[in-house]
């Protein structure tokens, strides 16, 4: 990094992310191409900066055929895309869209028990994200949402035919309980 990128830029956090992803499968002894195909996308980005392209892509690649999960994630993630806010999230929007492509992954490969880790690894992401963004400051564009309304989502998941308070997930309520530390310590307003 002799060109001094910060350490949350989007793409010098996105080659780290793929390399990450990449060296997980490969320990956990992924024989797909998946660990290599990351790790190439880490190469490309990291030879990107090296030649000082410009621009560089943003495009997150659906790697060894991954499967294109929680589209509600990709589009909270993209949203963040263009806004003020964004400068400041930059680190967690690359992150979590490398992680969604891991769990597609995991989902082709051995469905939703072997994906559903990940999927929460990006969704924790999408909400340090949101987060992110809405606490940067700068001036809004015309053309961008502003940080502020980008919304605050955590997901509640309860044990299998249940609904109680007391059958809700741990890591749900974990979810909750960061969602409402946020609502308080931003100071935001919920609406209906």
């Amino acid at each position: 990094n002799d060109a001094g990128r910060p350490l949350v830029d989007y793409h010098l956090a996105k080659a780290q992310c793929w390399l990450d992803v990449s060296f997980h499968e490969y320990t956990r002894n992924d024989r797909s191409a998946f660990p290599q195909l990351a790790l190439d996308e880490s190469v490309k980005l990291v030879s990107g900066m090296e030649r000082d392209v410009q621009p560089l892509p943003t495009d997150t690649p659906l790697v060894n055929g991954a499967r294109r999960l929680r589209e509600d994630l990709w589009a909270r993630l993209g949203a963040i895309h263009g806004t003020p806010g964004f400068t400041c999230a930059q680190q967690a929007v690359a992150c979590g869209e490398v992680e969604l492509v891991h769990a597609g992954n995991e989902f082709n490969q051995q469905q939703w028990r072997h994906a559903k880790p990940y999927i929460q690894i990006a969704e924790d992401w999408v909400s340090d994200a949101e987060a992110l963004a809405r606490q940067c400051g700068g001036a809004a564009s015309p053309q961008a949402t502003p940080a502020a309304q980008l919304p605050l989502v955590a997901n509640v998941l309860f044990e299998f035919d249940r609904d109680g308070r007391g059958d809700i997930r741990a890591h749900s309520l974990e979810s909750l309980d960061r969602a409402l530390a946020r609502i308080a310590g931003e100071g935001l307003v919920v609406e209906r």
